[in-house]
Formats: C-alpha cells, structure tokens, sequence
C-alpha cells in the first residue's frame, strides 16, 4: 500500500521503478532476489524456496530456469505446496512457462 491506500501487485514492489510518490516501493528491498531461483540442468534436480521448510520472506520473486537436453521431457513433482488463502492468486503463485521468455503466450500453467 502507498499513497493514500493505493495497492500495488507485488511484481512492482522492488521491481528497481518507483511506483509510489514516496519510492516506499523500492525501501528494504536487500532480501528481494536474495539465494533465490538459479538455474537446473541434467536429468535430475530439485528446488525449494528460500528458508523451506521454515516460512519463505516477504517479496521474494524466485525465477528458475530448468533445461534439459532436445528430446527430454521435464516432469514437474511438489512434494509440499503451500501458500497464503488469497480469493485470487496475485501475491504468493507459481507460474510455469515454456521457454526463457515469461509472457503470455508461453504460459503452461
């Protein structure tokens, strides 16, 4: 929240642009990114969120990139998924995309 009750989606929050007249946005933002996401390659690989099992910190944007040989196929498993009860899923989500570009067009799930 900023100026007055304005609400931002998270993807503005330290996203490096002041969305907010007092640049509160971009404030405490050192644990954004911090040991998160990476990049899997090979036939096995595993991935988990930052502090896991314990509660992941507030404003992490964890992007990873798993690649594999032409012809492999990836399989994705959870063996533990939670997430905050939200009506609709724009603060804590996982997004699955076919290729390095994350857009629309590309979304898998």
């Amino acid at each position: 929240m900023c100026d007055g009750g304005r609400c931002l989606l998270p993807v503005s929050v330290c996203d490096g642009q002041p969305n907010c007249q007092d640049r509160s946005d971009e404030a405490n933002c050192s644990q954004k990114h911090k040991d998160c996401g990476g990049k899997i390659t090979g036939e096995y690989g595993s991935l988990s969120s930052p502090n896991h099992p314990k509660p992941y910190p507030h404003q992490q944007l964890c992007t990873w990139q798993i690649s594999v040989e032409d012809g492999q196929v990836i399989r994705l498993s959870f063996q533990n998924f939670s997430l905050e009860t939200q009506d609709v899923c724009e603060f804590d989500f996982v997004e699955v995309y076919d290729g390095a570009d994350a857009d629309a067009n590309t979304v898998l799930g």
